[in-house]
Protein backbone atom coordinates (compact mmCIF):
# COMPACT_ATOMS: atom_id res chain seq x y z
CA UNK A 1 0.00 0.00 0.00
CA UNK A 2 1.17 3.32 -0.78
CA UNK A 3 2.55 5.24 2.52
CA UNK A 4 0.36 8.48 2.25
CA UNK A 5 -2.61 5.99 1.90
CA UNK A 6 -1.49 3.91 4.56
CA UNK A 7 -0.74 6.47 7.17
CA UNK A 8 -4.25 8.68 6.34
CA UNK A 9 -6.24 5.16 6.76
CA UNK A 10 -4.43 4.40 9.81
CA UNK A 11 -5.32 7.64 11.04
CA UNK A 12 -9.09 6.93 10.49
CA UNK A 13 -9.37 3.87 11.30
CA UNK A 14 -7.77 4.97 15.09
CA UNK A 15 -11.33 7.38 15.12
CA UNK A 16 -13.36 4.08 14.41
CA UNK A 17 -12.23 2.18 17.15
CA UNK A 18 -12.04 4.46 19.56
CA UNK A 19 -15.65 5.49 18.77
CA UNK A 20 -16.13 1.53 18.95
CA UNK A 21 -17.81 1.26 15.47
CA UNK A 22 -17.61 -1.51 13.21
CA UNK A 23 -14.12 -1.86 12.04
CA UNK A 24 -14.01 -3.23 8.33
CA UNK A 25 -10.48 -5.35 7.53
CA UNK A 26 -7.77 -2.86 5.29
CA UNK A 27 -6.95 -4.84 2.33
CA UNK A 28 -4.08 -3.72 0.08
CA UNK A 29 -5.42 -3.58 -3.50
CA UNK A 30 -4.54 -1.09 -5.68
CA UNK A 31 -7.73 -1.36 -7.69
CA UNK A 32 -7.21 2.00 -9.29
CA UNK A 33 -5.83 2.44 -12.93
CA UNK A 34 -4.64 5.45 -12.13
CA UNK A 35 -0.90 6.03 -11.12
CA UNK A 36 -2.21 9.53 -9.31
CA UNK A 37 -4.42 7.70 -7.12
CA UNK A 38 -3.63 5.11 -4.21
CA UNK A 39 -6.47 2.94 -3.45
CA UNK A 40 -7.32 -0.12 -1.03
CA UNK A 41 -10.26 -1.96 0.08
CA UNK A 42 -12.38 -1.67 3.11
CA UNK A 43 -13.72 -5.84 3.39
CA UNK A 44 -16.51 -6.34 5.74
CA UNK A 45 -16.62 -9.98 7.34
CA UNK A 46 -20.21 -11.00 5.03
CA UNK A 47 -17.72 -10.61 2.02
CA UNK A 48 -19.00 -7.09 0.92
CA UNK A 49 -16.83 -4.30 0.78
CA UNK A 50 -16.06 -0.77 -0.71
CA UNK A 51 -13.13 0.64 -2.79
CA UNK A 52 -11.41 3.61 -0.81
CA UNK A 53 -8.84 6.15 -2.74
CA UNK A 54 -7.05 9.63 -2.28
CA UNK A 55 -4.96 11.88 -5.11
CA UNK A 56 -1.22 11.35 -4.71
CA UNK A 57 0.63 14.52 -3.95
CA UNK A 58 -1.89 15.72 -2.03
CA UNK A 59 -0.83 17.18 2.05
CA UNK A 60 -2.00 14.74 4.56
CA UNK A 61 -4.93 16.70 5.72
CA UNK A 62 -6.47 16.38 2.33
CA UNK A 63 -6.50 12.53 2.54
CA UNK A 64 -7.47 12.44 5.99
CA UNK A 65 -10.78 14.59 5.16
CA UNK A 66 -11.19 12.07 2.00
CA UNK A 67 -10.83 8.76 3.51
CA UNK A 68 -12.86 9.94 6.83
CA UNK A 69 -15.76 10.93 4.23
CA UNK A 70 -15.32 7.33 2.23
CA UNK A 71 -14.97 5.26 5.46
CA UNK A 72 -17.71 6.83 7.25
CA UNK A 73 -19.95 5.99 4.61
CA UNK A 74 -18.77 2.54 4.84
CA UNK A 75 -19.69 2.35 8.62
CA UNK A 76 -23.17 3.93 8.88
CA UNK A 77 -24.24 1.49 5.79
CA UNK A 78 -23.10 -1.32 8.30
CA UNK A 79 -24.43 0.27 11.15
CA UNK A 80 -27.66 0.10 9.32
CA UNK A 81 -27.16 -3.34 8.23
CA UNK A 82 -26.43 -4.26 11.99
CA UNK A 83 -29.78 -2.75 13.11
CA UNK A 84 -27.96 0.03 14.82
CA UNK A 85 -28.19 4.12 14.80
CA UNK A 86 -26.38 4.73 11.64
CA UNK A 87 -24.70 7.66 13.48
CA UNK A 88 -21.04 7.92 12.92
CA UNK A 89 -19.01 9.79 14.42
CA UNK A 90 -22.17 10.81 16.42
CA UNK A 91 -22.28 14.92 17.02
CA UNK A 92 -21.34 15.41 20.78
CA UNK A 93 -24.02 18.78 20.21
CA UNK A 94 -26.75 16.95 18.97
CA UNK A 95 -27.17 13.40 19.84
CA UNK A 96 -29.13 10.67 18.11
CA UNK A 97 -29.30 13.48 15.58
CA UNK A 98 -26.83 13.61 12.97
CA UNK A 99 -22.82 12.39 12.39
CA UNK A 100 -19.97 14.73 12.27
CA UNK A 101 -18.67 16.10 9.20
CA UNK A 102 -14.95 15.54 7.84
CA UNK A 103 -14.00 18.57 6.74
CA UNK A 104 -10.79 20.82 6.24
CA UNK A 105 -10.67 23.68 8.63
CA UNK A 106 -8.01 25.98 8.73
CA UNK A 107 -5.76 23.49 7.54
CA UNK A 108 -6.69 20.93 9.73
CA UNK A 109 -8.55 17.48 9.07
CA UNK A 110 -11.34 17.98 11.48
CA UNK A 111 -14.61 16.54 12.63
CA UNK A 112 -17.43 19.29 12.42
CA UNK A 113 -21.03 19.76 13.99
CA UNK A 114 -22.83 20.05 10.24
CA UNK A 115 -25.32 21.86 11.70
CA UNK A 116 -23.46 24.35 14.50
CA UNK A 117 -20.38 24.52 12.54
CA UNK A 118 -18.24 23.21 16.19
CA UNK A 119 -15.06 21.81 15.29
CA UNK A 120 -15.37 18.60 17.73
CA UNK A 121 -11.81 16.98 17.25
CA UNK A 122 -9.10 16.11 14.71
CA UNK A 123 -9.85 13.19 12.71
CA UNK A 124 -7.46 10.95 13.93
CA UNK A 125 -7.42 12.22 17.21
CA UNK A 126 -10.81 11.48 18.65
CA UNK A 127 -10.90 9.30 22.23
CA UNK A 128 -13.82 7.70 23.36
CA UNK A 129 -17.30 9.29 22.96
CA UNK A 130 -16.42 13.16 21.64
CA UNK A 131 -17.58 15.47 24.62
CA UNK A 132 -20.61 17.09 24.49
CA UNK A 133 -20.73 20.91 25.04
Amino acid sequence: MRPELAQALQMVMADVRALDAPEPAVEDDDWAPDPGVASAMLRWDDGTGCGVHVCVGHPLSEHLVRLADQVQDEIVEQLCAERRPAVWPECPDHPDSHPLAPTLLDGAATWVCPRGGRPIGRIGGLVGSPPRS
